[in-house]
């Protein structure tokens, strides 16, 4: 398969620990692109992009709005091709399923990256909160019509022109969960791809307590 209708956006914030791996891992994709939508990072996440040639650094490090979903949205912007795919940069979203993204993309507005199993590592808390979180983002969409087995997912397809043709507006900027975000404003074709949701590999989490409390913002916005 050829990879020249996608581009690949990755959210980062220091994430130089990982970002090189990912990459290489990437970079076996033919003609494949990627933008890195860098939120300020103060490590080496930088150094290791700008050696491979076929990605992007995006600096957004003097934008008025920091968080995952606004450097999501500006890569998205940034991107060139007809498809983008958005994944993590923490080698949690595994790069050997987006064949199979692509592939249904040819035939979807989206295609969601769908947890079919978590990684061990997570406590026992952080299961319970996902587990809550999940159940009212599907209720959320269910109100307006439209239904998928794991809206919380950062890790999924989609065609640019029709993400475009969201409200910027309809976004909560400094939060984390873009793919909410914008179904609860989008009619549009789903396809689902199941997968193993992987541990980090290095680095820790960056989820604070203000990112539970953006998403119940996003979630009646």
């Amino acid at each position: 398969m050829e990879f020249s209708k996608v581009t690949v956006v990755i959210p980062t914030f220091n994430e130089g620990a990982n970002i090189d791996r990912l990459l290489e891992l990437l970079s076996r994709f033919e003609n494949i692109r990627v933008v890195v939508s860098d939120d300020g990072s103060k490590d080496s996440t930088k150094e290791n992009v700008v050696k491979f040639s076929f990605a992007q650094f995006l600096d957004r490090s003097d934008e008025m709005v920091h968080g995952l979903t606004a450097s999501v949205v500006d890569g998205i912007e940034h991107a060139l091709t007809e498809y983008v795919i958005v994944m993590d940069g923490d080698l949690q979203h595994p790069p050997e399923v987006i064949p199979d993204i692509v592939k249904q993309l040819e035939s979807n507005d989206i295609v969601v990256a769908v947890r079919e199993k978590v990684a061990s590592d997570w406590p026992w808390y952080r299961r319970i909160i996902s587990f809550g979180a999940t159940f009212l983002a599907k209720l959320v969409l269910f109100v307006r019509g439209t239904y998928v087995s794991d809206p919380m997912s950062g890790f999924f397809g989609v065609k640019k022109s029709v993400f475009l043709q969201s409200s910027k507006k309809r976004f909560v900027g400094s939060g984390y969960k873009v793919l909410l975000d914008f179904l609860k404003q989008s009619k549009v074709s789903i396809g689902i791809v199941p997968y193993v949701f992987g541990a980090r590999d290095a680095g820790s989490s960056k989820l604070k307590l203000r990112h539970y409390l953006l998403f119940l913002k996003s979630l009646f916005t």
